[in-house]
């Protein structure tokens, strides 16, 4: 493998004349080629570390977290348990996120959550019902003028079922080369439920400034 000591003790035994050295391992040559391949490899290896780590998408360990940092403060930090991969997904997610307005907060609480929320606005007349009006489609929420730039959201915790189309086992449409025989990976499942002041700094982050957010969470889906 590139880098490694062995690929750097035959790189550096082509700069020695064969004639003159002996090579293979026992000679003395040889014990102090390898001795200067294995500190080179151990560089060779700390580069292409440091290398990862000047890209968000391919940092890793610690530095992930110095990078979530340096744009949120202390805003998002890493979930408990949390992998790589899924905190570098969110912080590059969260530096392109749309913000300031009502979309924002329905994905925000979705992707913490995997819930959409609930979202009425007093003021929105398409959030509120209308008494004895035939067209009123459907009911909805009270509606108040005296409540102006505030926003009701409602939202579960976490999904139970993170994935409500896939068929379960001993389930005839979820058999093999059936339309809906969809299996899933222990890896591609959801983190476990984001606890609530993750659910809160997320909305946080997005909400417009003098906004006031009434926040009710639930356990029931």
């Amino acid at each position: 493998m590139i880098g490694d000591q062995a690929d750097i003790v035959a790189r550096l035994y082509r700069w020695l004349p064969a004639r003159w050295v002996p090579t293979g391992p026992g000679t003395l040559v040889y014990a102090v080629v390898s001795g200067f391949a294995t500190a080179l490899s151990g560089v060779h290896a700390l580069l292409a570390y440091a290398a990862q780590q000047v890209r968000i998408r391919t940092a890793t360990d610690g530095w992930l977290d110095l990078i979530a940092g340096d744009y949120f403060g202390p805003s998002l930090p890493r979930n408990a348990g949390e992998p790589d991969p899924l905190y570098s997904a969110r912080i590059r997610r969260e530096i392109m996120r749309e913000r300031v307005t009502r979309a924002a907060i329905d994905r925000v609480v979705f992707d913490t959550t995997g819930n959409h929320p609930i979202i009425v606005e007093p003021n929105r007349t398409s959030d509120i019902g209308c008494w004895g009006q035939g067209f009123a489609w459907h009911s909805g929420s009270y509606g108040s003028k005296g409540l102006p730039f505030q926003v009701f959201v409602t939202t579960p915790r976490q999904n139970p079922i993170p994935f409500p189309e896939m068929a379960g086992w001993r389930v005839p449409a979820g058999a093999y080369r059936q339309p809906f025989a969809v299996y899933a990976l222990p890896s591609i499942f959801p983190p476990p439920p984001a606890p609530d002041a993750a659910i809160i700094a997320a909305i946080e982050r997005v909400r417009a400034a003098g906004i006031t957010v009434w926040l009710q969470l639930t356990n029931q889906p």
